[in-house]
């Protein structure tokens, strides 16, 4: 659907959003979290919350990715955006303006603290962004043949979406959920839609 102003709160809407938080920002926050560790996700255990509109605005995710965890805690509009990765020998952590969300905010810092040293904190040069224009030159770069800089594969794509369905068929169950997400799951064919519909229709219900 694009921007908010080519079809106003289509987001909030299931069956043309696909789902809430989770489908919009926590998908780019499961494939950068299995980005930074050694082995894909197994599992994933979820909680959230739900808007009055069914899909949900929060979200808490806990990956089990080999001896590792990695924690994905997201919201629409409310908190701080925080991105930050500790390890055994120390943590890099991105540093934004107190109190700014991601969107419209510039990283400031990146910081970096060995569990030996001094801490060294790397300041980004302003004016750059997240969304950078070079960015986008690598990716039409890479359509067009002329560099293979911004390589996107399919499967990665599929593997980064079911663990946003696994999220949510935790959520379902109140269990953790497998991953690969089996076709026995009622996401596998059905996607989050159904389930996010079926628990309006409950609590309405009720």
């Amino acid at each position: 659907m694009g921007a908010e102003q080519f079809r106003p709160g289509w987001r909030l809407d299931p069956a043309l959003a696909g789902g809430g938080v989770i489908m919009d920002i926590g998908v780019h926050c499961f494939y950068l979290t299995e980005l930074m560790h050694a082995e894909p996700a197994q599992s994933v255990i979820a909680r959230m919350r739900f808007a009055d509109s069914g899909v949900d605005d929060h979200a808490y995710c806990q990956l089990a990715l080999g001896g590792a965890t990695g924690l994905v805690n997201i919201a629409w509009g409310e908190g701080t955006a925080r991105f930050e990765i500790d390890g055994t020998a120390g943590y890099i952590s991105y540093v934004y303006d107190e109190g700014a969300g991601y969107f419209g905010s510039n990283v400031r810092a990146v910081r970096v603290g060995p569990i030996e040293g001094p801490t060294v904190t790397h300041y980004v040069p302003p004016g750059r962004t997240q969304f950078t224009p070079a960015i986008f030159a690598d990716l039409v770069d890479t359509i067009t043949g002329e560099r293979n800089a911004f390589r996107s594969f399919g499967p990665d794509g599929r593997r980064t979406l079911e663990i946003a369905l696994a999220a949510y068929q935790s959520v379902a169950d109140g269990a953790p959920a497998a991953l690969p997400v089996g076709p026995d799951q009622p996401v596998y064919a059905s996607g989050a839609v159904p389930l996010l519909e079926s628990r309006k229709a409950t609590v309405h219900a009720g």
